[in-house]
């Protein structure tokens, strides 16, 4: 699969028009349920996501073919359940959020605006229903997603104090509004794991394999001297999820946190291309 990324949700308008209705009458393991049944035929047919991640765990956690494949129908399962989550969370379901040092994070909402990055695992969408911020935050994502959830989100933000950046293609506008919000001091979320076709890249290594993750964050921080902080939500149980921050100097930092959570919840990585690059291996992994 090409390493640019479209980030957009599966199903028609209409469809998730219909989840967040149902998920304000129908209980979540009955849709769990139905999910099960779905992410189960995503894996022969979704050639790409099955590759990806059959790969990640051959390689990257050293499982023989038929263990790659069980944990492979985990992960699309499990990224099944997330996806339900947030139309759950869209429907006004409520989750348990356990904070892992949200003093240490409060510590440093006081002090100053900084960056903070997500990754593509676990359900980072649901730090925005938990946060409480004591200076603006400006979630920045793709604004190539469907209407539905476009609009869902934003709701759901903007009663937790957040606002959004939309990244447009071929618009730099988002870059603007972003230099603006780290100059007043806010905070401002972008992802740091997902390279784009035309972005340019900083090389780093997880699992003992070289990968390449978008410069644009970590030179910002560097350009603007603000602090990076980088957050993962974890989905712990089905109805828990646990969040983690933690300071970050630069790219290798963050992916060897990442990697570290990873050996926790290997089946919540959500990246469905080969973020490895598994022909030139750099140590034992």
């Amino acid at each position: 699969m090409p390493r640019n990324w479209t980030g957009h949700t599966d199903g028609t308008p209409w469809m998730q028009r219909t989840l967040v209705r149902l998920f304000r009458y129908s209980p979540r393991w009955a849709i769990y349920a139905i999910t099960a049944v779905v992410s189960f035929f995503y894996v022969p047919f979704r050639s790409y996501s099955r590759r990806a991640q059959m790969h990640f765990f051959r390689y990257c956690f050293k499982m023989n073919t038929w263990q790659a494949l069980r944990y492979t129908i985990r992960n699309h399962y499990e990224f099944g359940k997330v996806v339900m989550d947030r139309f759950a969370a869209y429907a006004g379901r409520r989750f348990n959020i356990v904070f892992d040092d949200h003093e240490a994070f409060d510590r440093q909402c006081e002090q100053d605006g900084f960056l903070l990055l997500s990754s593509h695992m676990g359900n980072f969408e649901m730090s925005g229903y938990a946060l409480q911020p004591r200076r603006p935050i400006y979630a920045v994502s793709f604004a190539g997603d469907t209407q539905v959830v476009m609009e869902q989100r934003a709701r759901q933000f903007a009663a937790h104090g957040i606002s959004m950046i939309p990244v447009v293609e071929n618009d730099m506008g988002h870059v603007i509004a972003i230099h603006n919000a780290l100059e007043r001091g806010d905070i401002v979320t972008v992802p740091g794991d997902r390279m784009f076709a035309s972005e340019r890249a900083i090389e780093g290594h997880m699992f003992g394999y070289r990968v390449r993750v978008p410069a644009g964050p970590f030179r910002l921080a560097q350009v603007t001297g603000k602090k990076m902080i980088a957050m993962w939500v974890m989905k712990d149980n089905r109805d828990t999820y646990r969040i983690y921050t933690a300071p970050i100097q630069d790219a290798q930092d963050y992916l060897n946190h990442i990697e570290t959570l990873l050996k926790k919840y290997p089946t919540q990585w959500y990246q469905y291309f080969d973020f490895f690059d598994y022909d030139t291996p750099i140590t034992a992994a």
